[in-house]
């Protein structure tokens, strides 16, 4: 993340808390490199940065659970938070829940929340709800030991990564940041190439994602802004763009950002809070505060009270997830869809 960042922010202060003895020499050497001001938190101090150290800066804590998942009641770990579940990857007294992934662990063979393991485990999650539902028997997976992971390092001329192996390390090096490549590229493509298997027009419709993922490709989308003239928006994008303004003689930065997609799900009050969520992340991710939005809300073809009703419930949604922020909804815009409105009327 902090390499990541340094790329995006090449002249900007980064600090980064570290704890004793948990980050290999050749990695500090790269940080230091790349002007990313290490502090060294004592292996006996975990709650607090050490004495002298800036408040602001970023913290290497690692990953947890979310809270709402050891509050439900279902057994986690007490360190970790994660769910706890056997071989099957069923919750441990509650197979009818199947977790896997960051969130869970398995109680007879725990791994480190890692993606190279959540990848690995989709298919047998996949064979075992099918399987649930279908009254047979579930299959046992033990999940490999050991993971290749390949940490890539600073984009320069001549790119290199670290290869880590259980507790072994090996690099930098340009050969694995090469291999790190290749099976990035060769993971996006298997999507890139995914059908629905919907017979429509004869051929298999690619499949299309909604949520965050419904806009346009990143080279359509580049060569249309180069083509109007505001090529600058493809080469440096940004979350949010930088609003300079002024009160009472001294300059404020604003930020303004716009985001949406189309319904992922037909409840209205929850589309519109998974969308302003989606929204605010933009000005979050520049670490700044939501003060103000402004909605545009699509609604089907539809009598007149359920529109009233579709728009309402969605304003509500939007509300839900600004009013915790205490950040106004100070006004929009609603358009009319022409195509016919499913039965049930809904926004999915």
């Amino acid at each position: 993340v902090v390499l990541a960042l340094r790329t995006r922010w090449p002249k900007r202060p980064i600090h980064l808390q570290i704890r004793a003895g948990r980050i290999s020499s050749s990695i500090q050497q790269t940080l230091r490199a790349a002007a990313v001001v290490l502090i060294e938190e004592p292996q006996h101090e975990h709650n607090s940065p050490p004495n002298g150290a800036i408040q602001a800066g970023l913290i290497c804590s690692g990953s947890r659970a979310p809270a709402w998942l050891a509050n439900s009641g279902i057994p986690c770990q007490s360190k970790s938070g994660r769910v706890r579940t056997n071989r099957q990857l069923q919750v441990i007294d509650h197979p009818q829940i199947f977790a896997t992934g960051d969130c869970a662990v398995i109680d007879t063979c725990p791994r480190p929340p890692s993606g190279v393991w959540a990848v690995r485990a989709a298919i047998p999650l996949a064979y075992n709800l099918e399987a649930a539902c279908q009254n047979r028997p579930l299959r046992t997976w033990t999940p490999q030991r050991y993971a290749l992971q390949l940490l890539g390092g600073l984009k320069a001329d001549r790119p290199t990564a670290w290869a880590l192996w259980g507790p072994f390390l090996l690099g930098p090096h340009p050969w694995w940041w090469h291999l790190k490549t290749k099976i990035d590229r060769r993971f996006i493509h298997r999507f890139q190439t995914l059908s629905m298997g919907i017979e429509a027009t004869g051929e298999r419709d690619a499949m299309r994602c909604r949520g965050c993922a419904a806009k346009l490709p990143a080279t359509t989308l580049e060569a249309a802004l180069m083509t109007a003239g505001v090529g600058g928006l493809a080469t440096a994008p940004e979350d949010a763009a930088v609003v300079p303004t002024k009160s009472r003689g001294q300059v404020i930065t604003l930020l303004q950002s716009v985001d949406g997609f189309p319904a992922l799900i037909s409840d209205p009050w929850l589309n519109g809070r998974i969308t302003a969520l989606h929204a605010c992340s933009d000005i979050w991710a520049c670490g700044a505060t939501v003060q103000s939005a402004q909605a545009v809300i699509t609604l089907p073809l539809a009598p007149p009270n359920i529109q009233q009703e579709l728009l309402a419930q969605t304003i509500a949604g939007i509300r839900s997830a600004l009013d915790t922020q205490q950040s106004l909804l100070i006004g929009g815009h609603s358009l009319e869809s022409r195509d016919q409105a499913p039965d049930p009327c809904s926004l999915g």
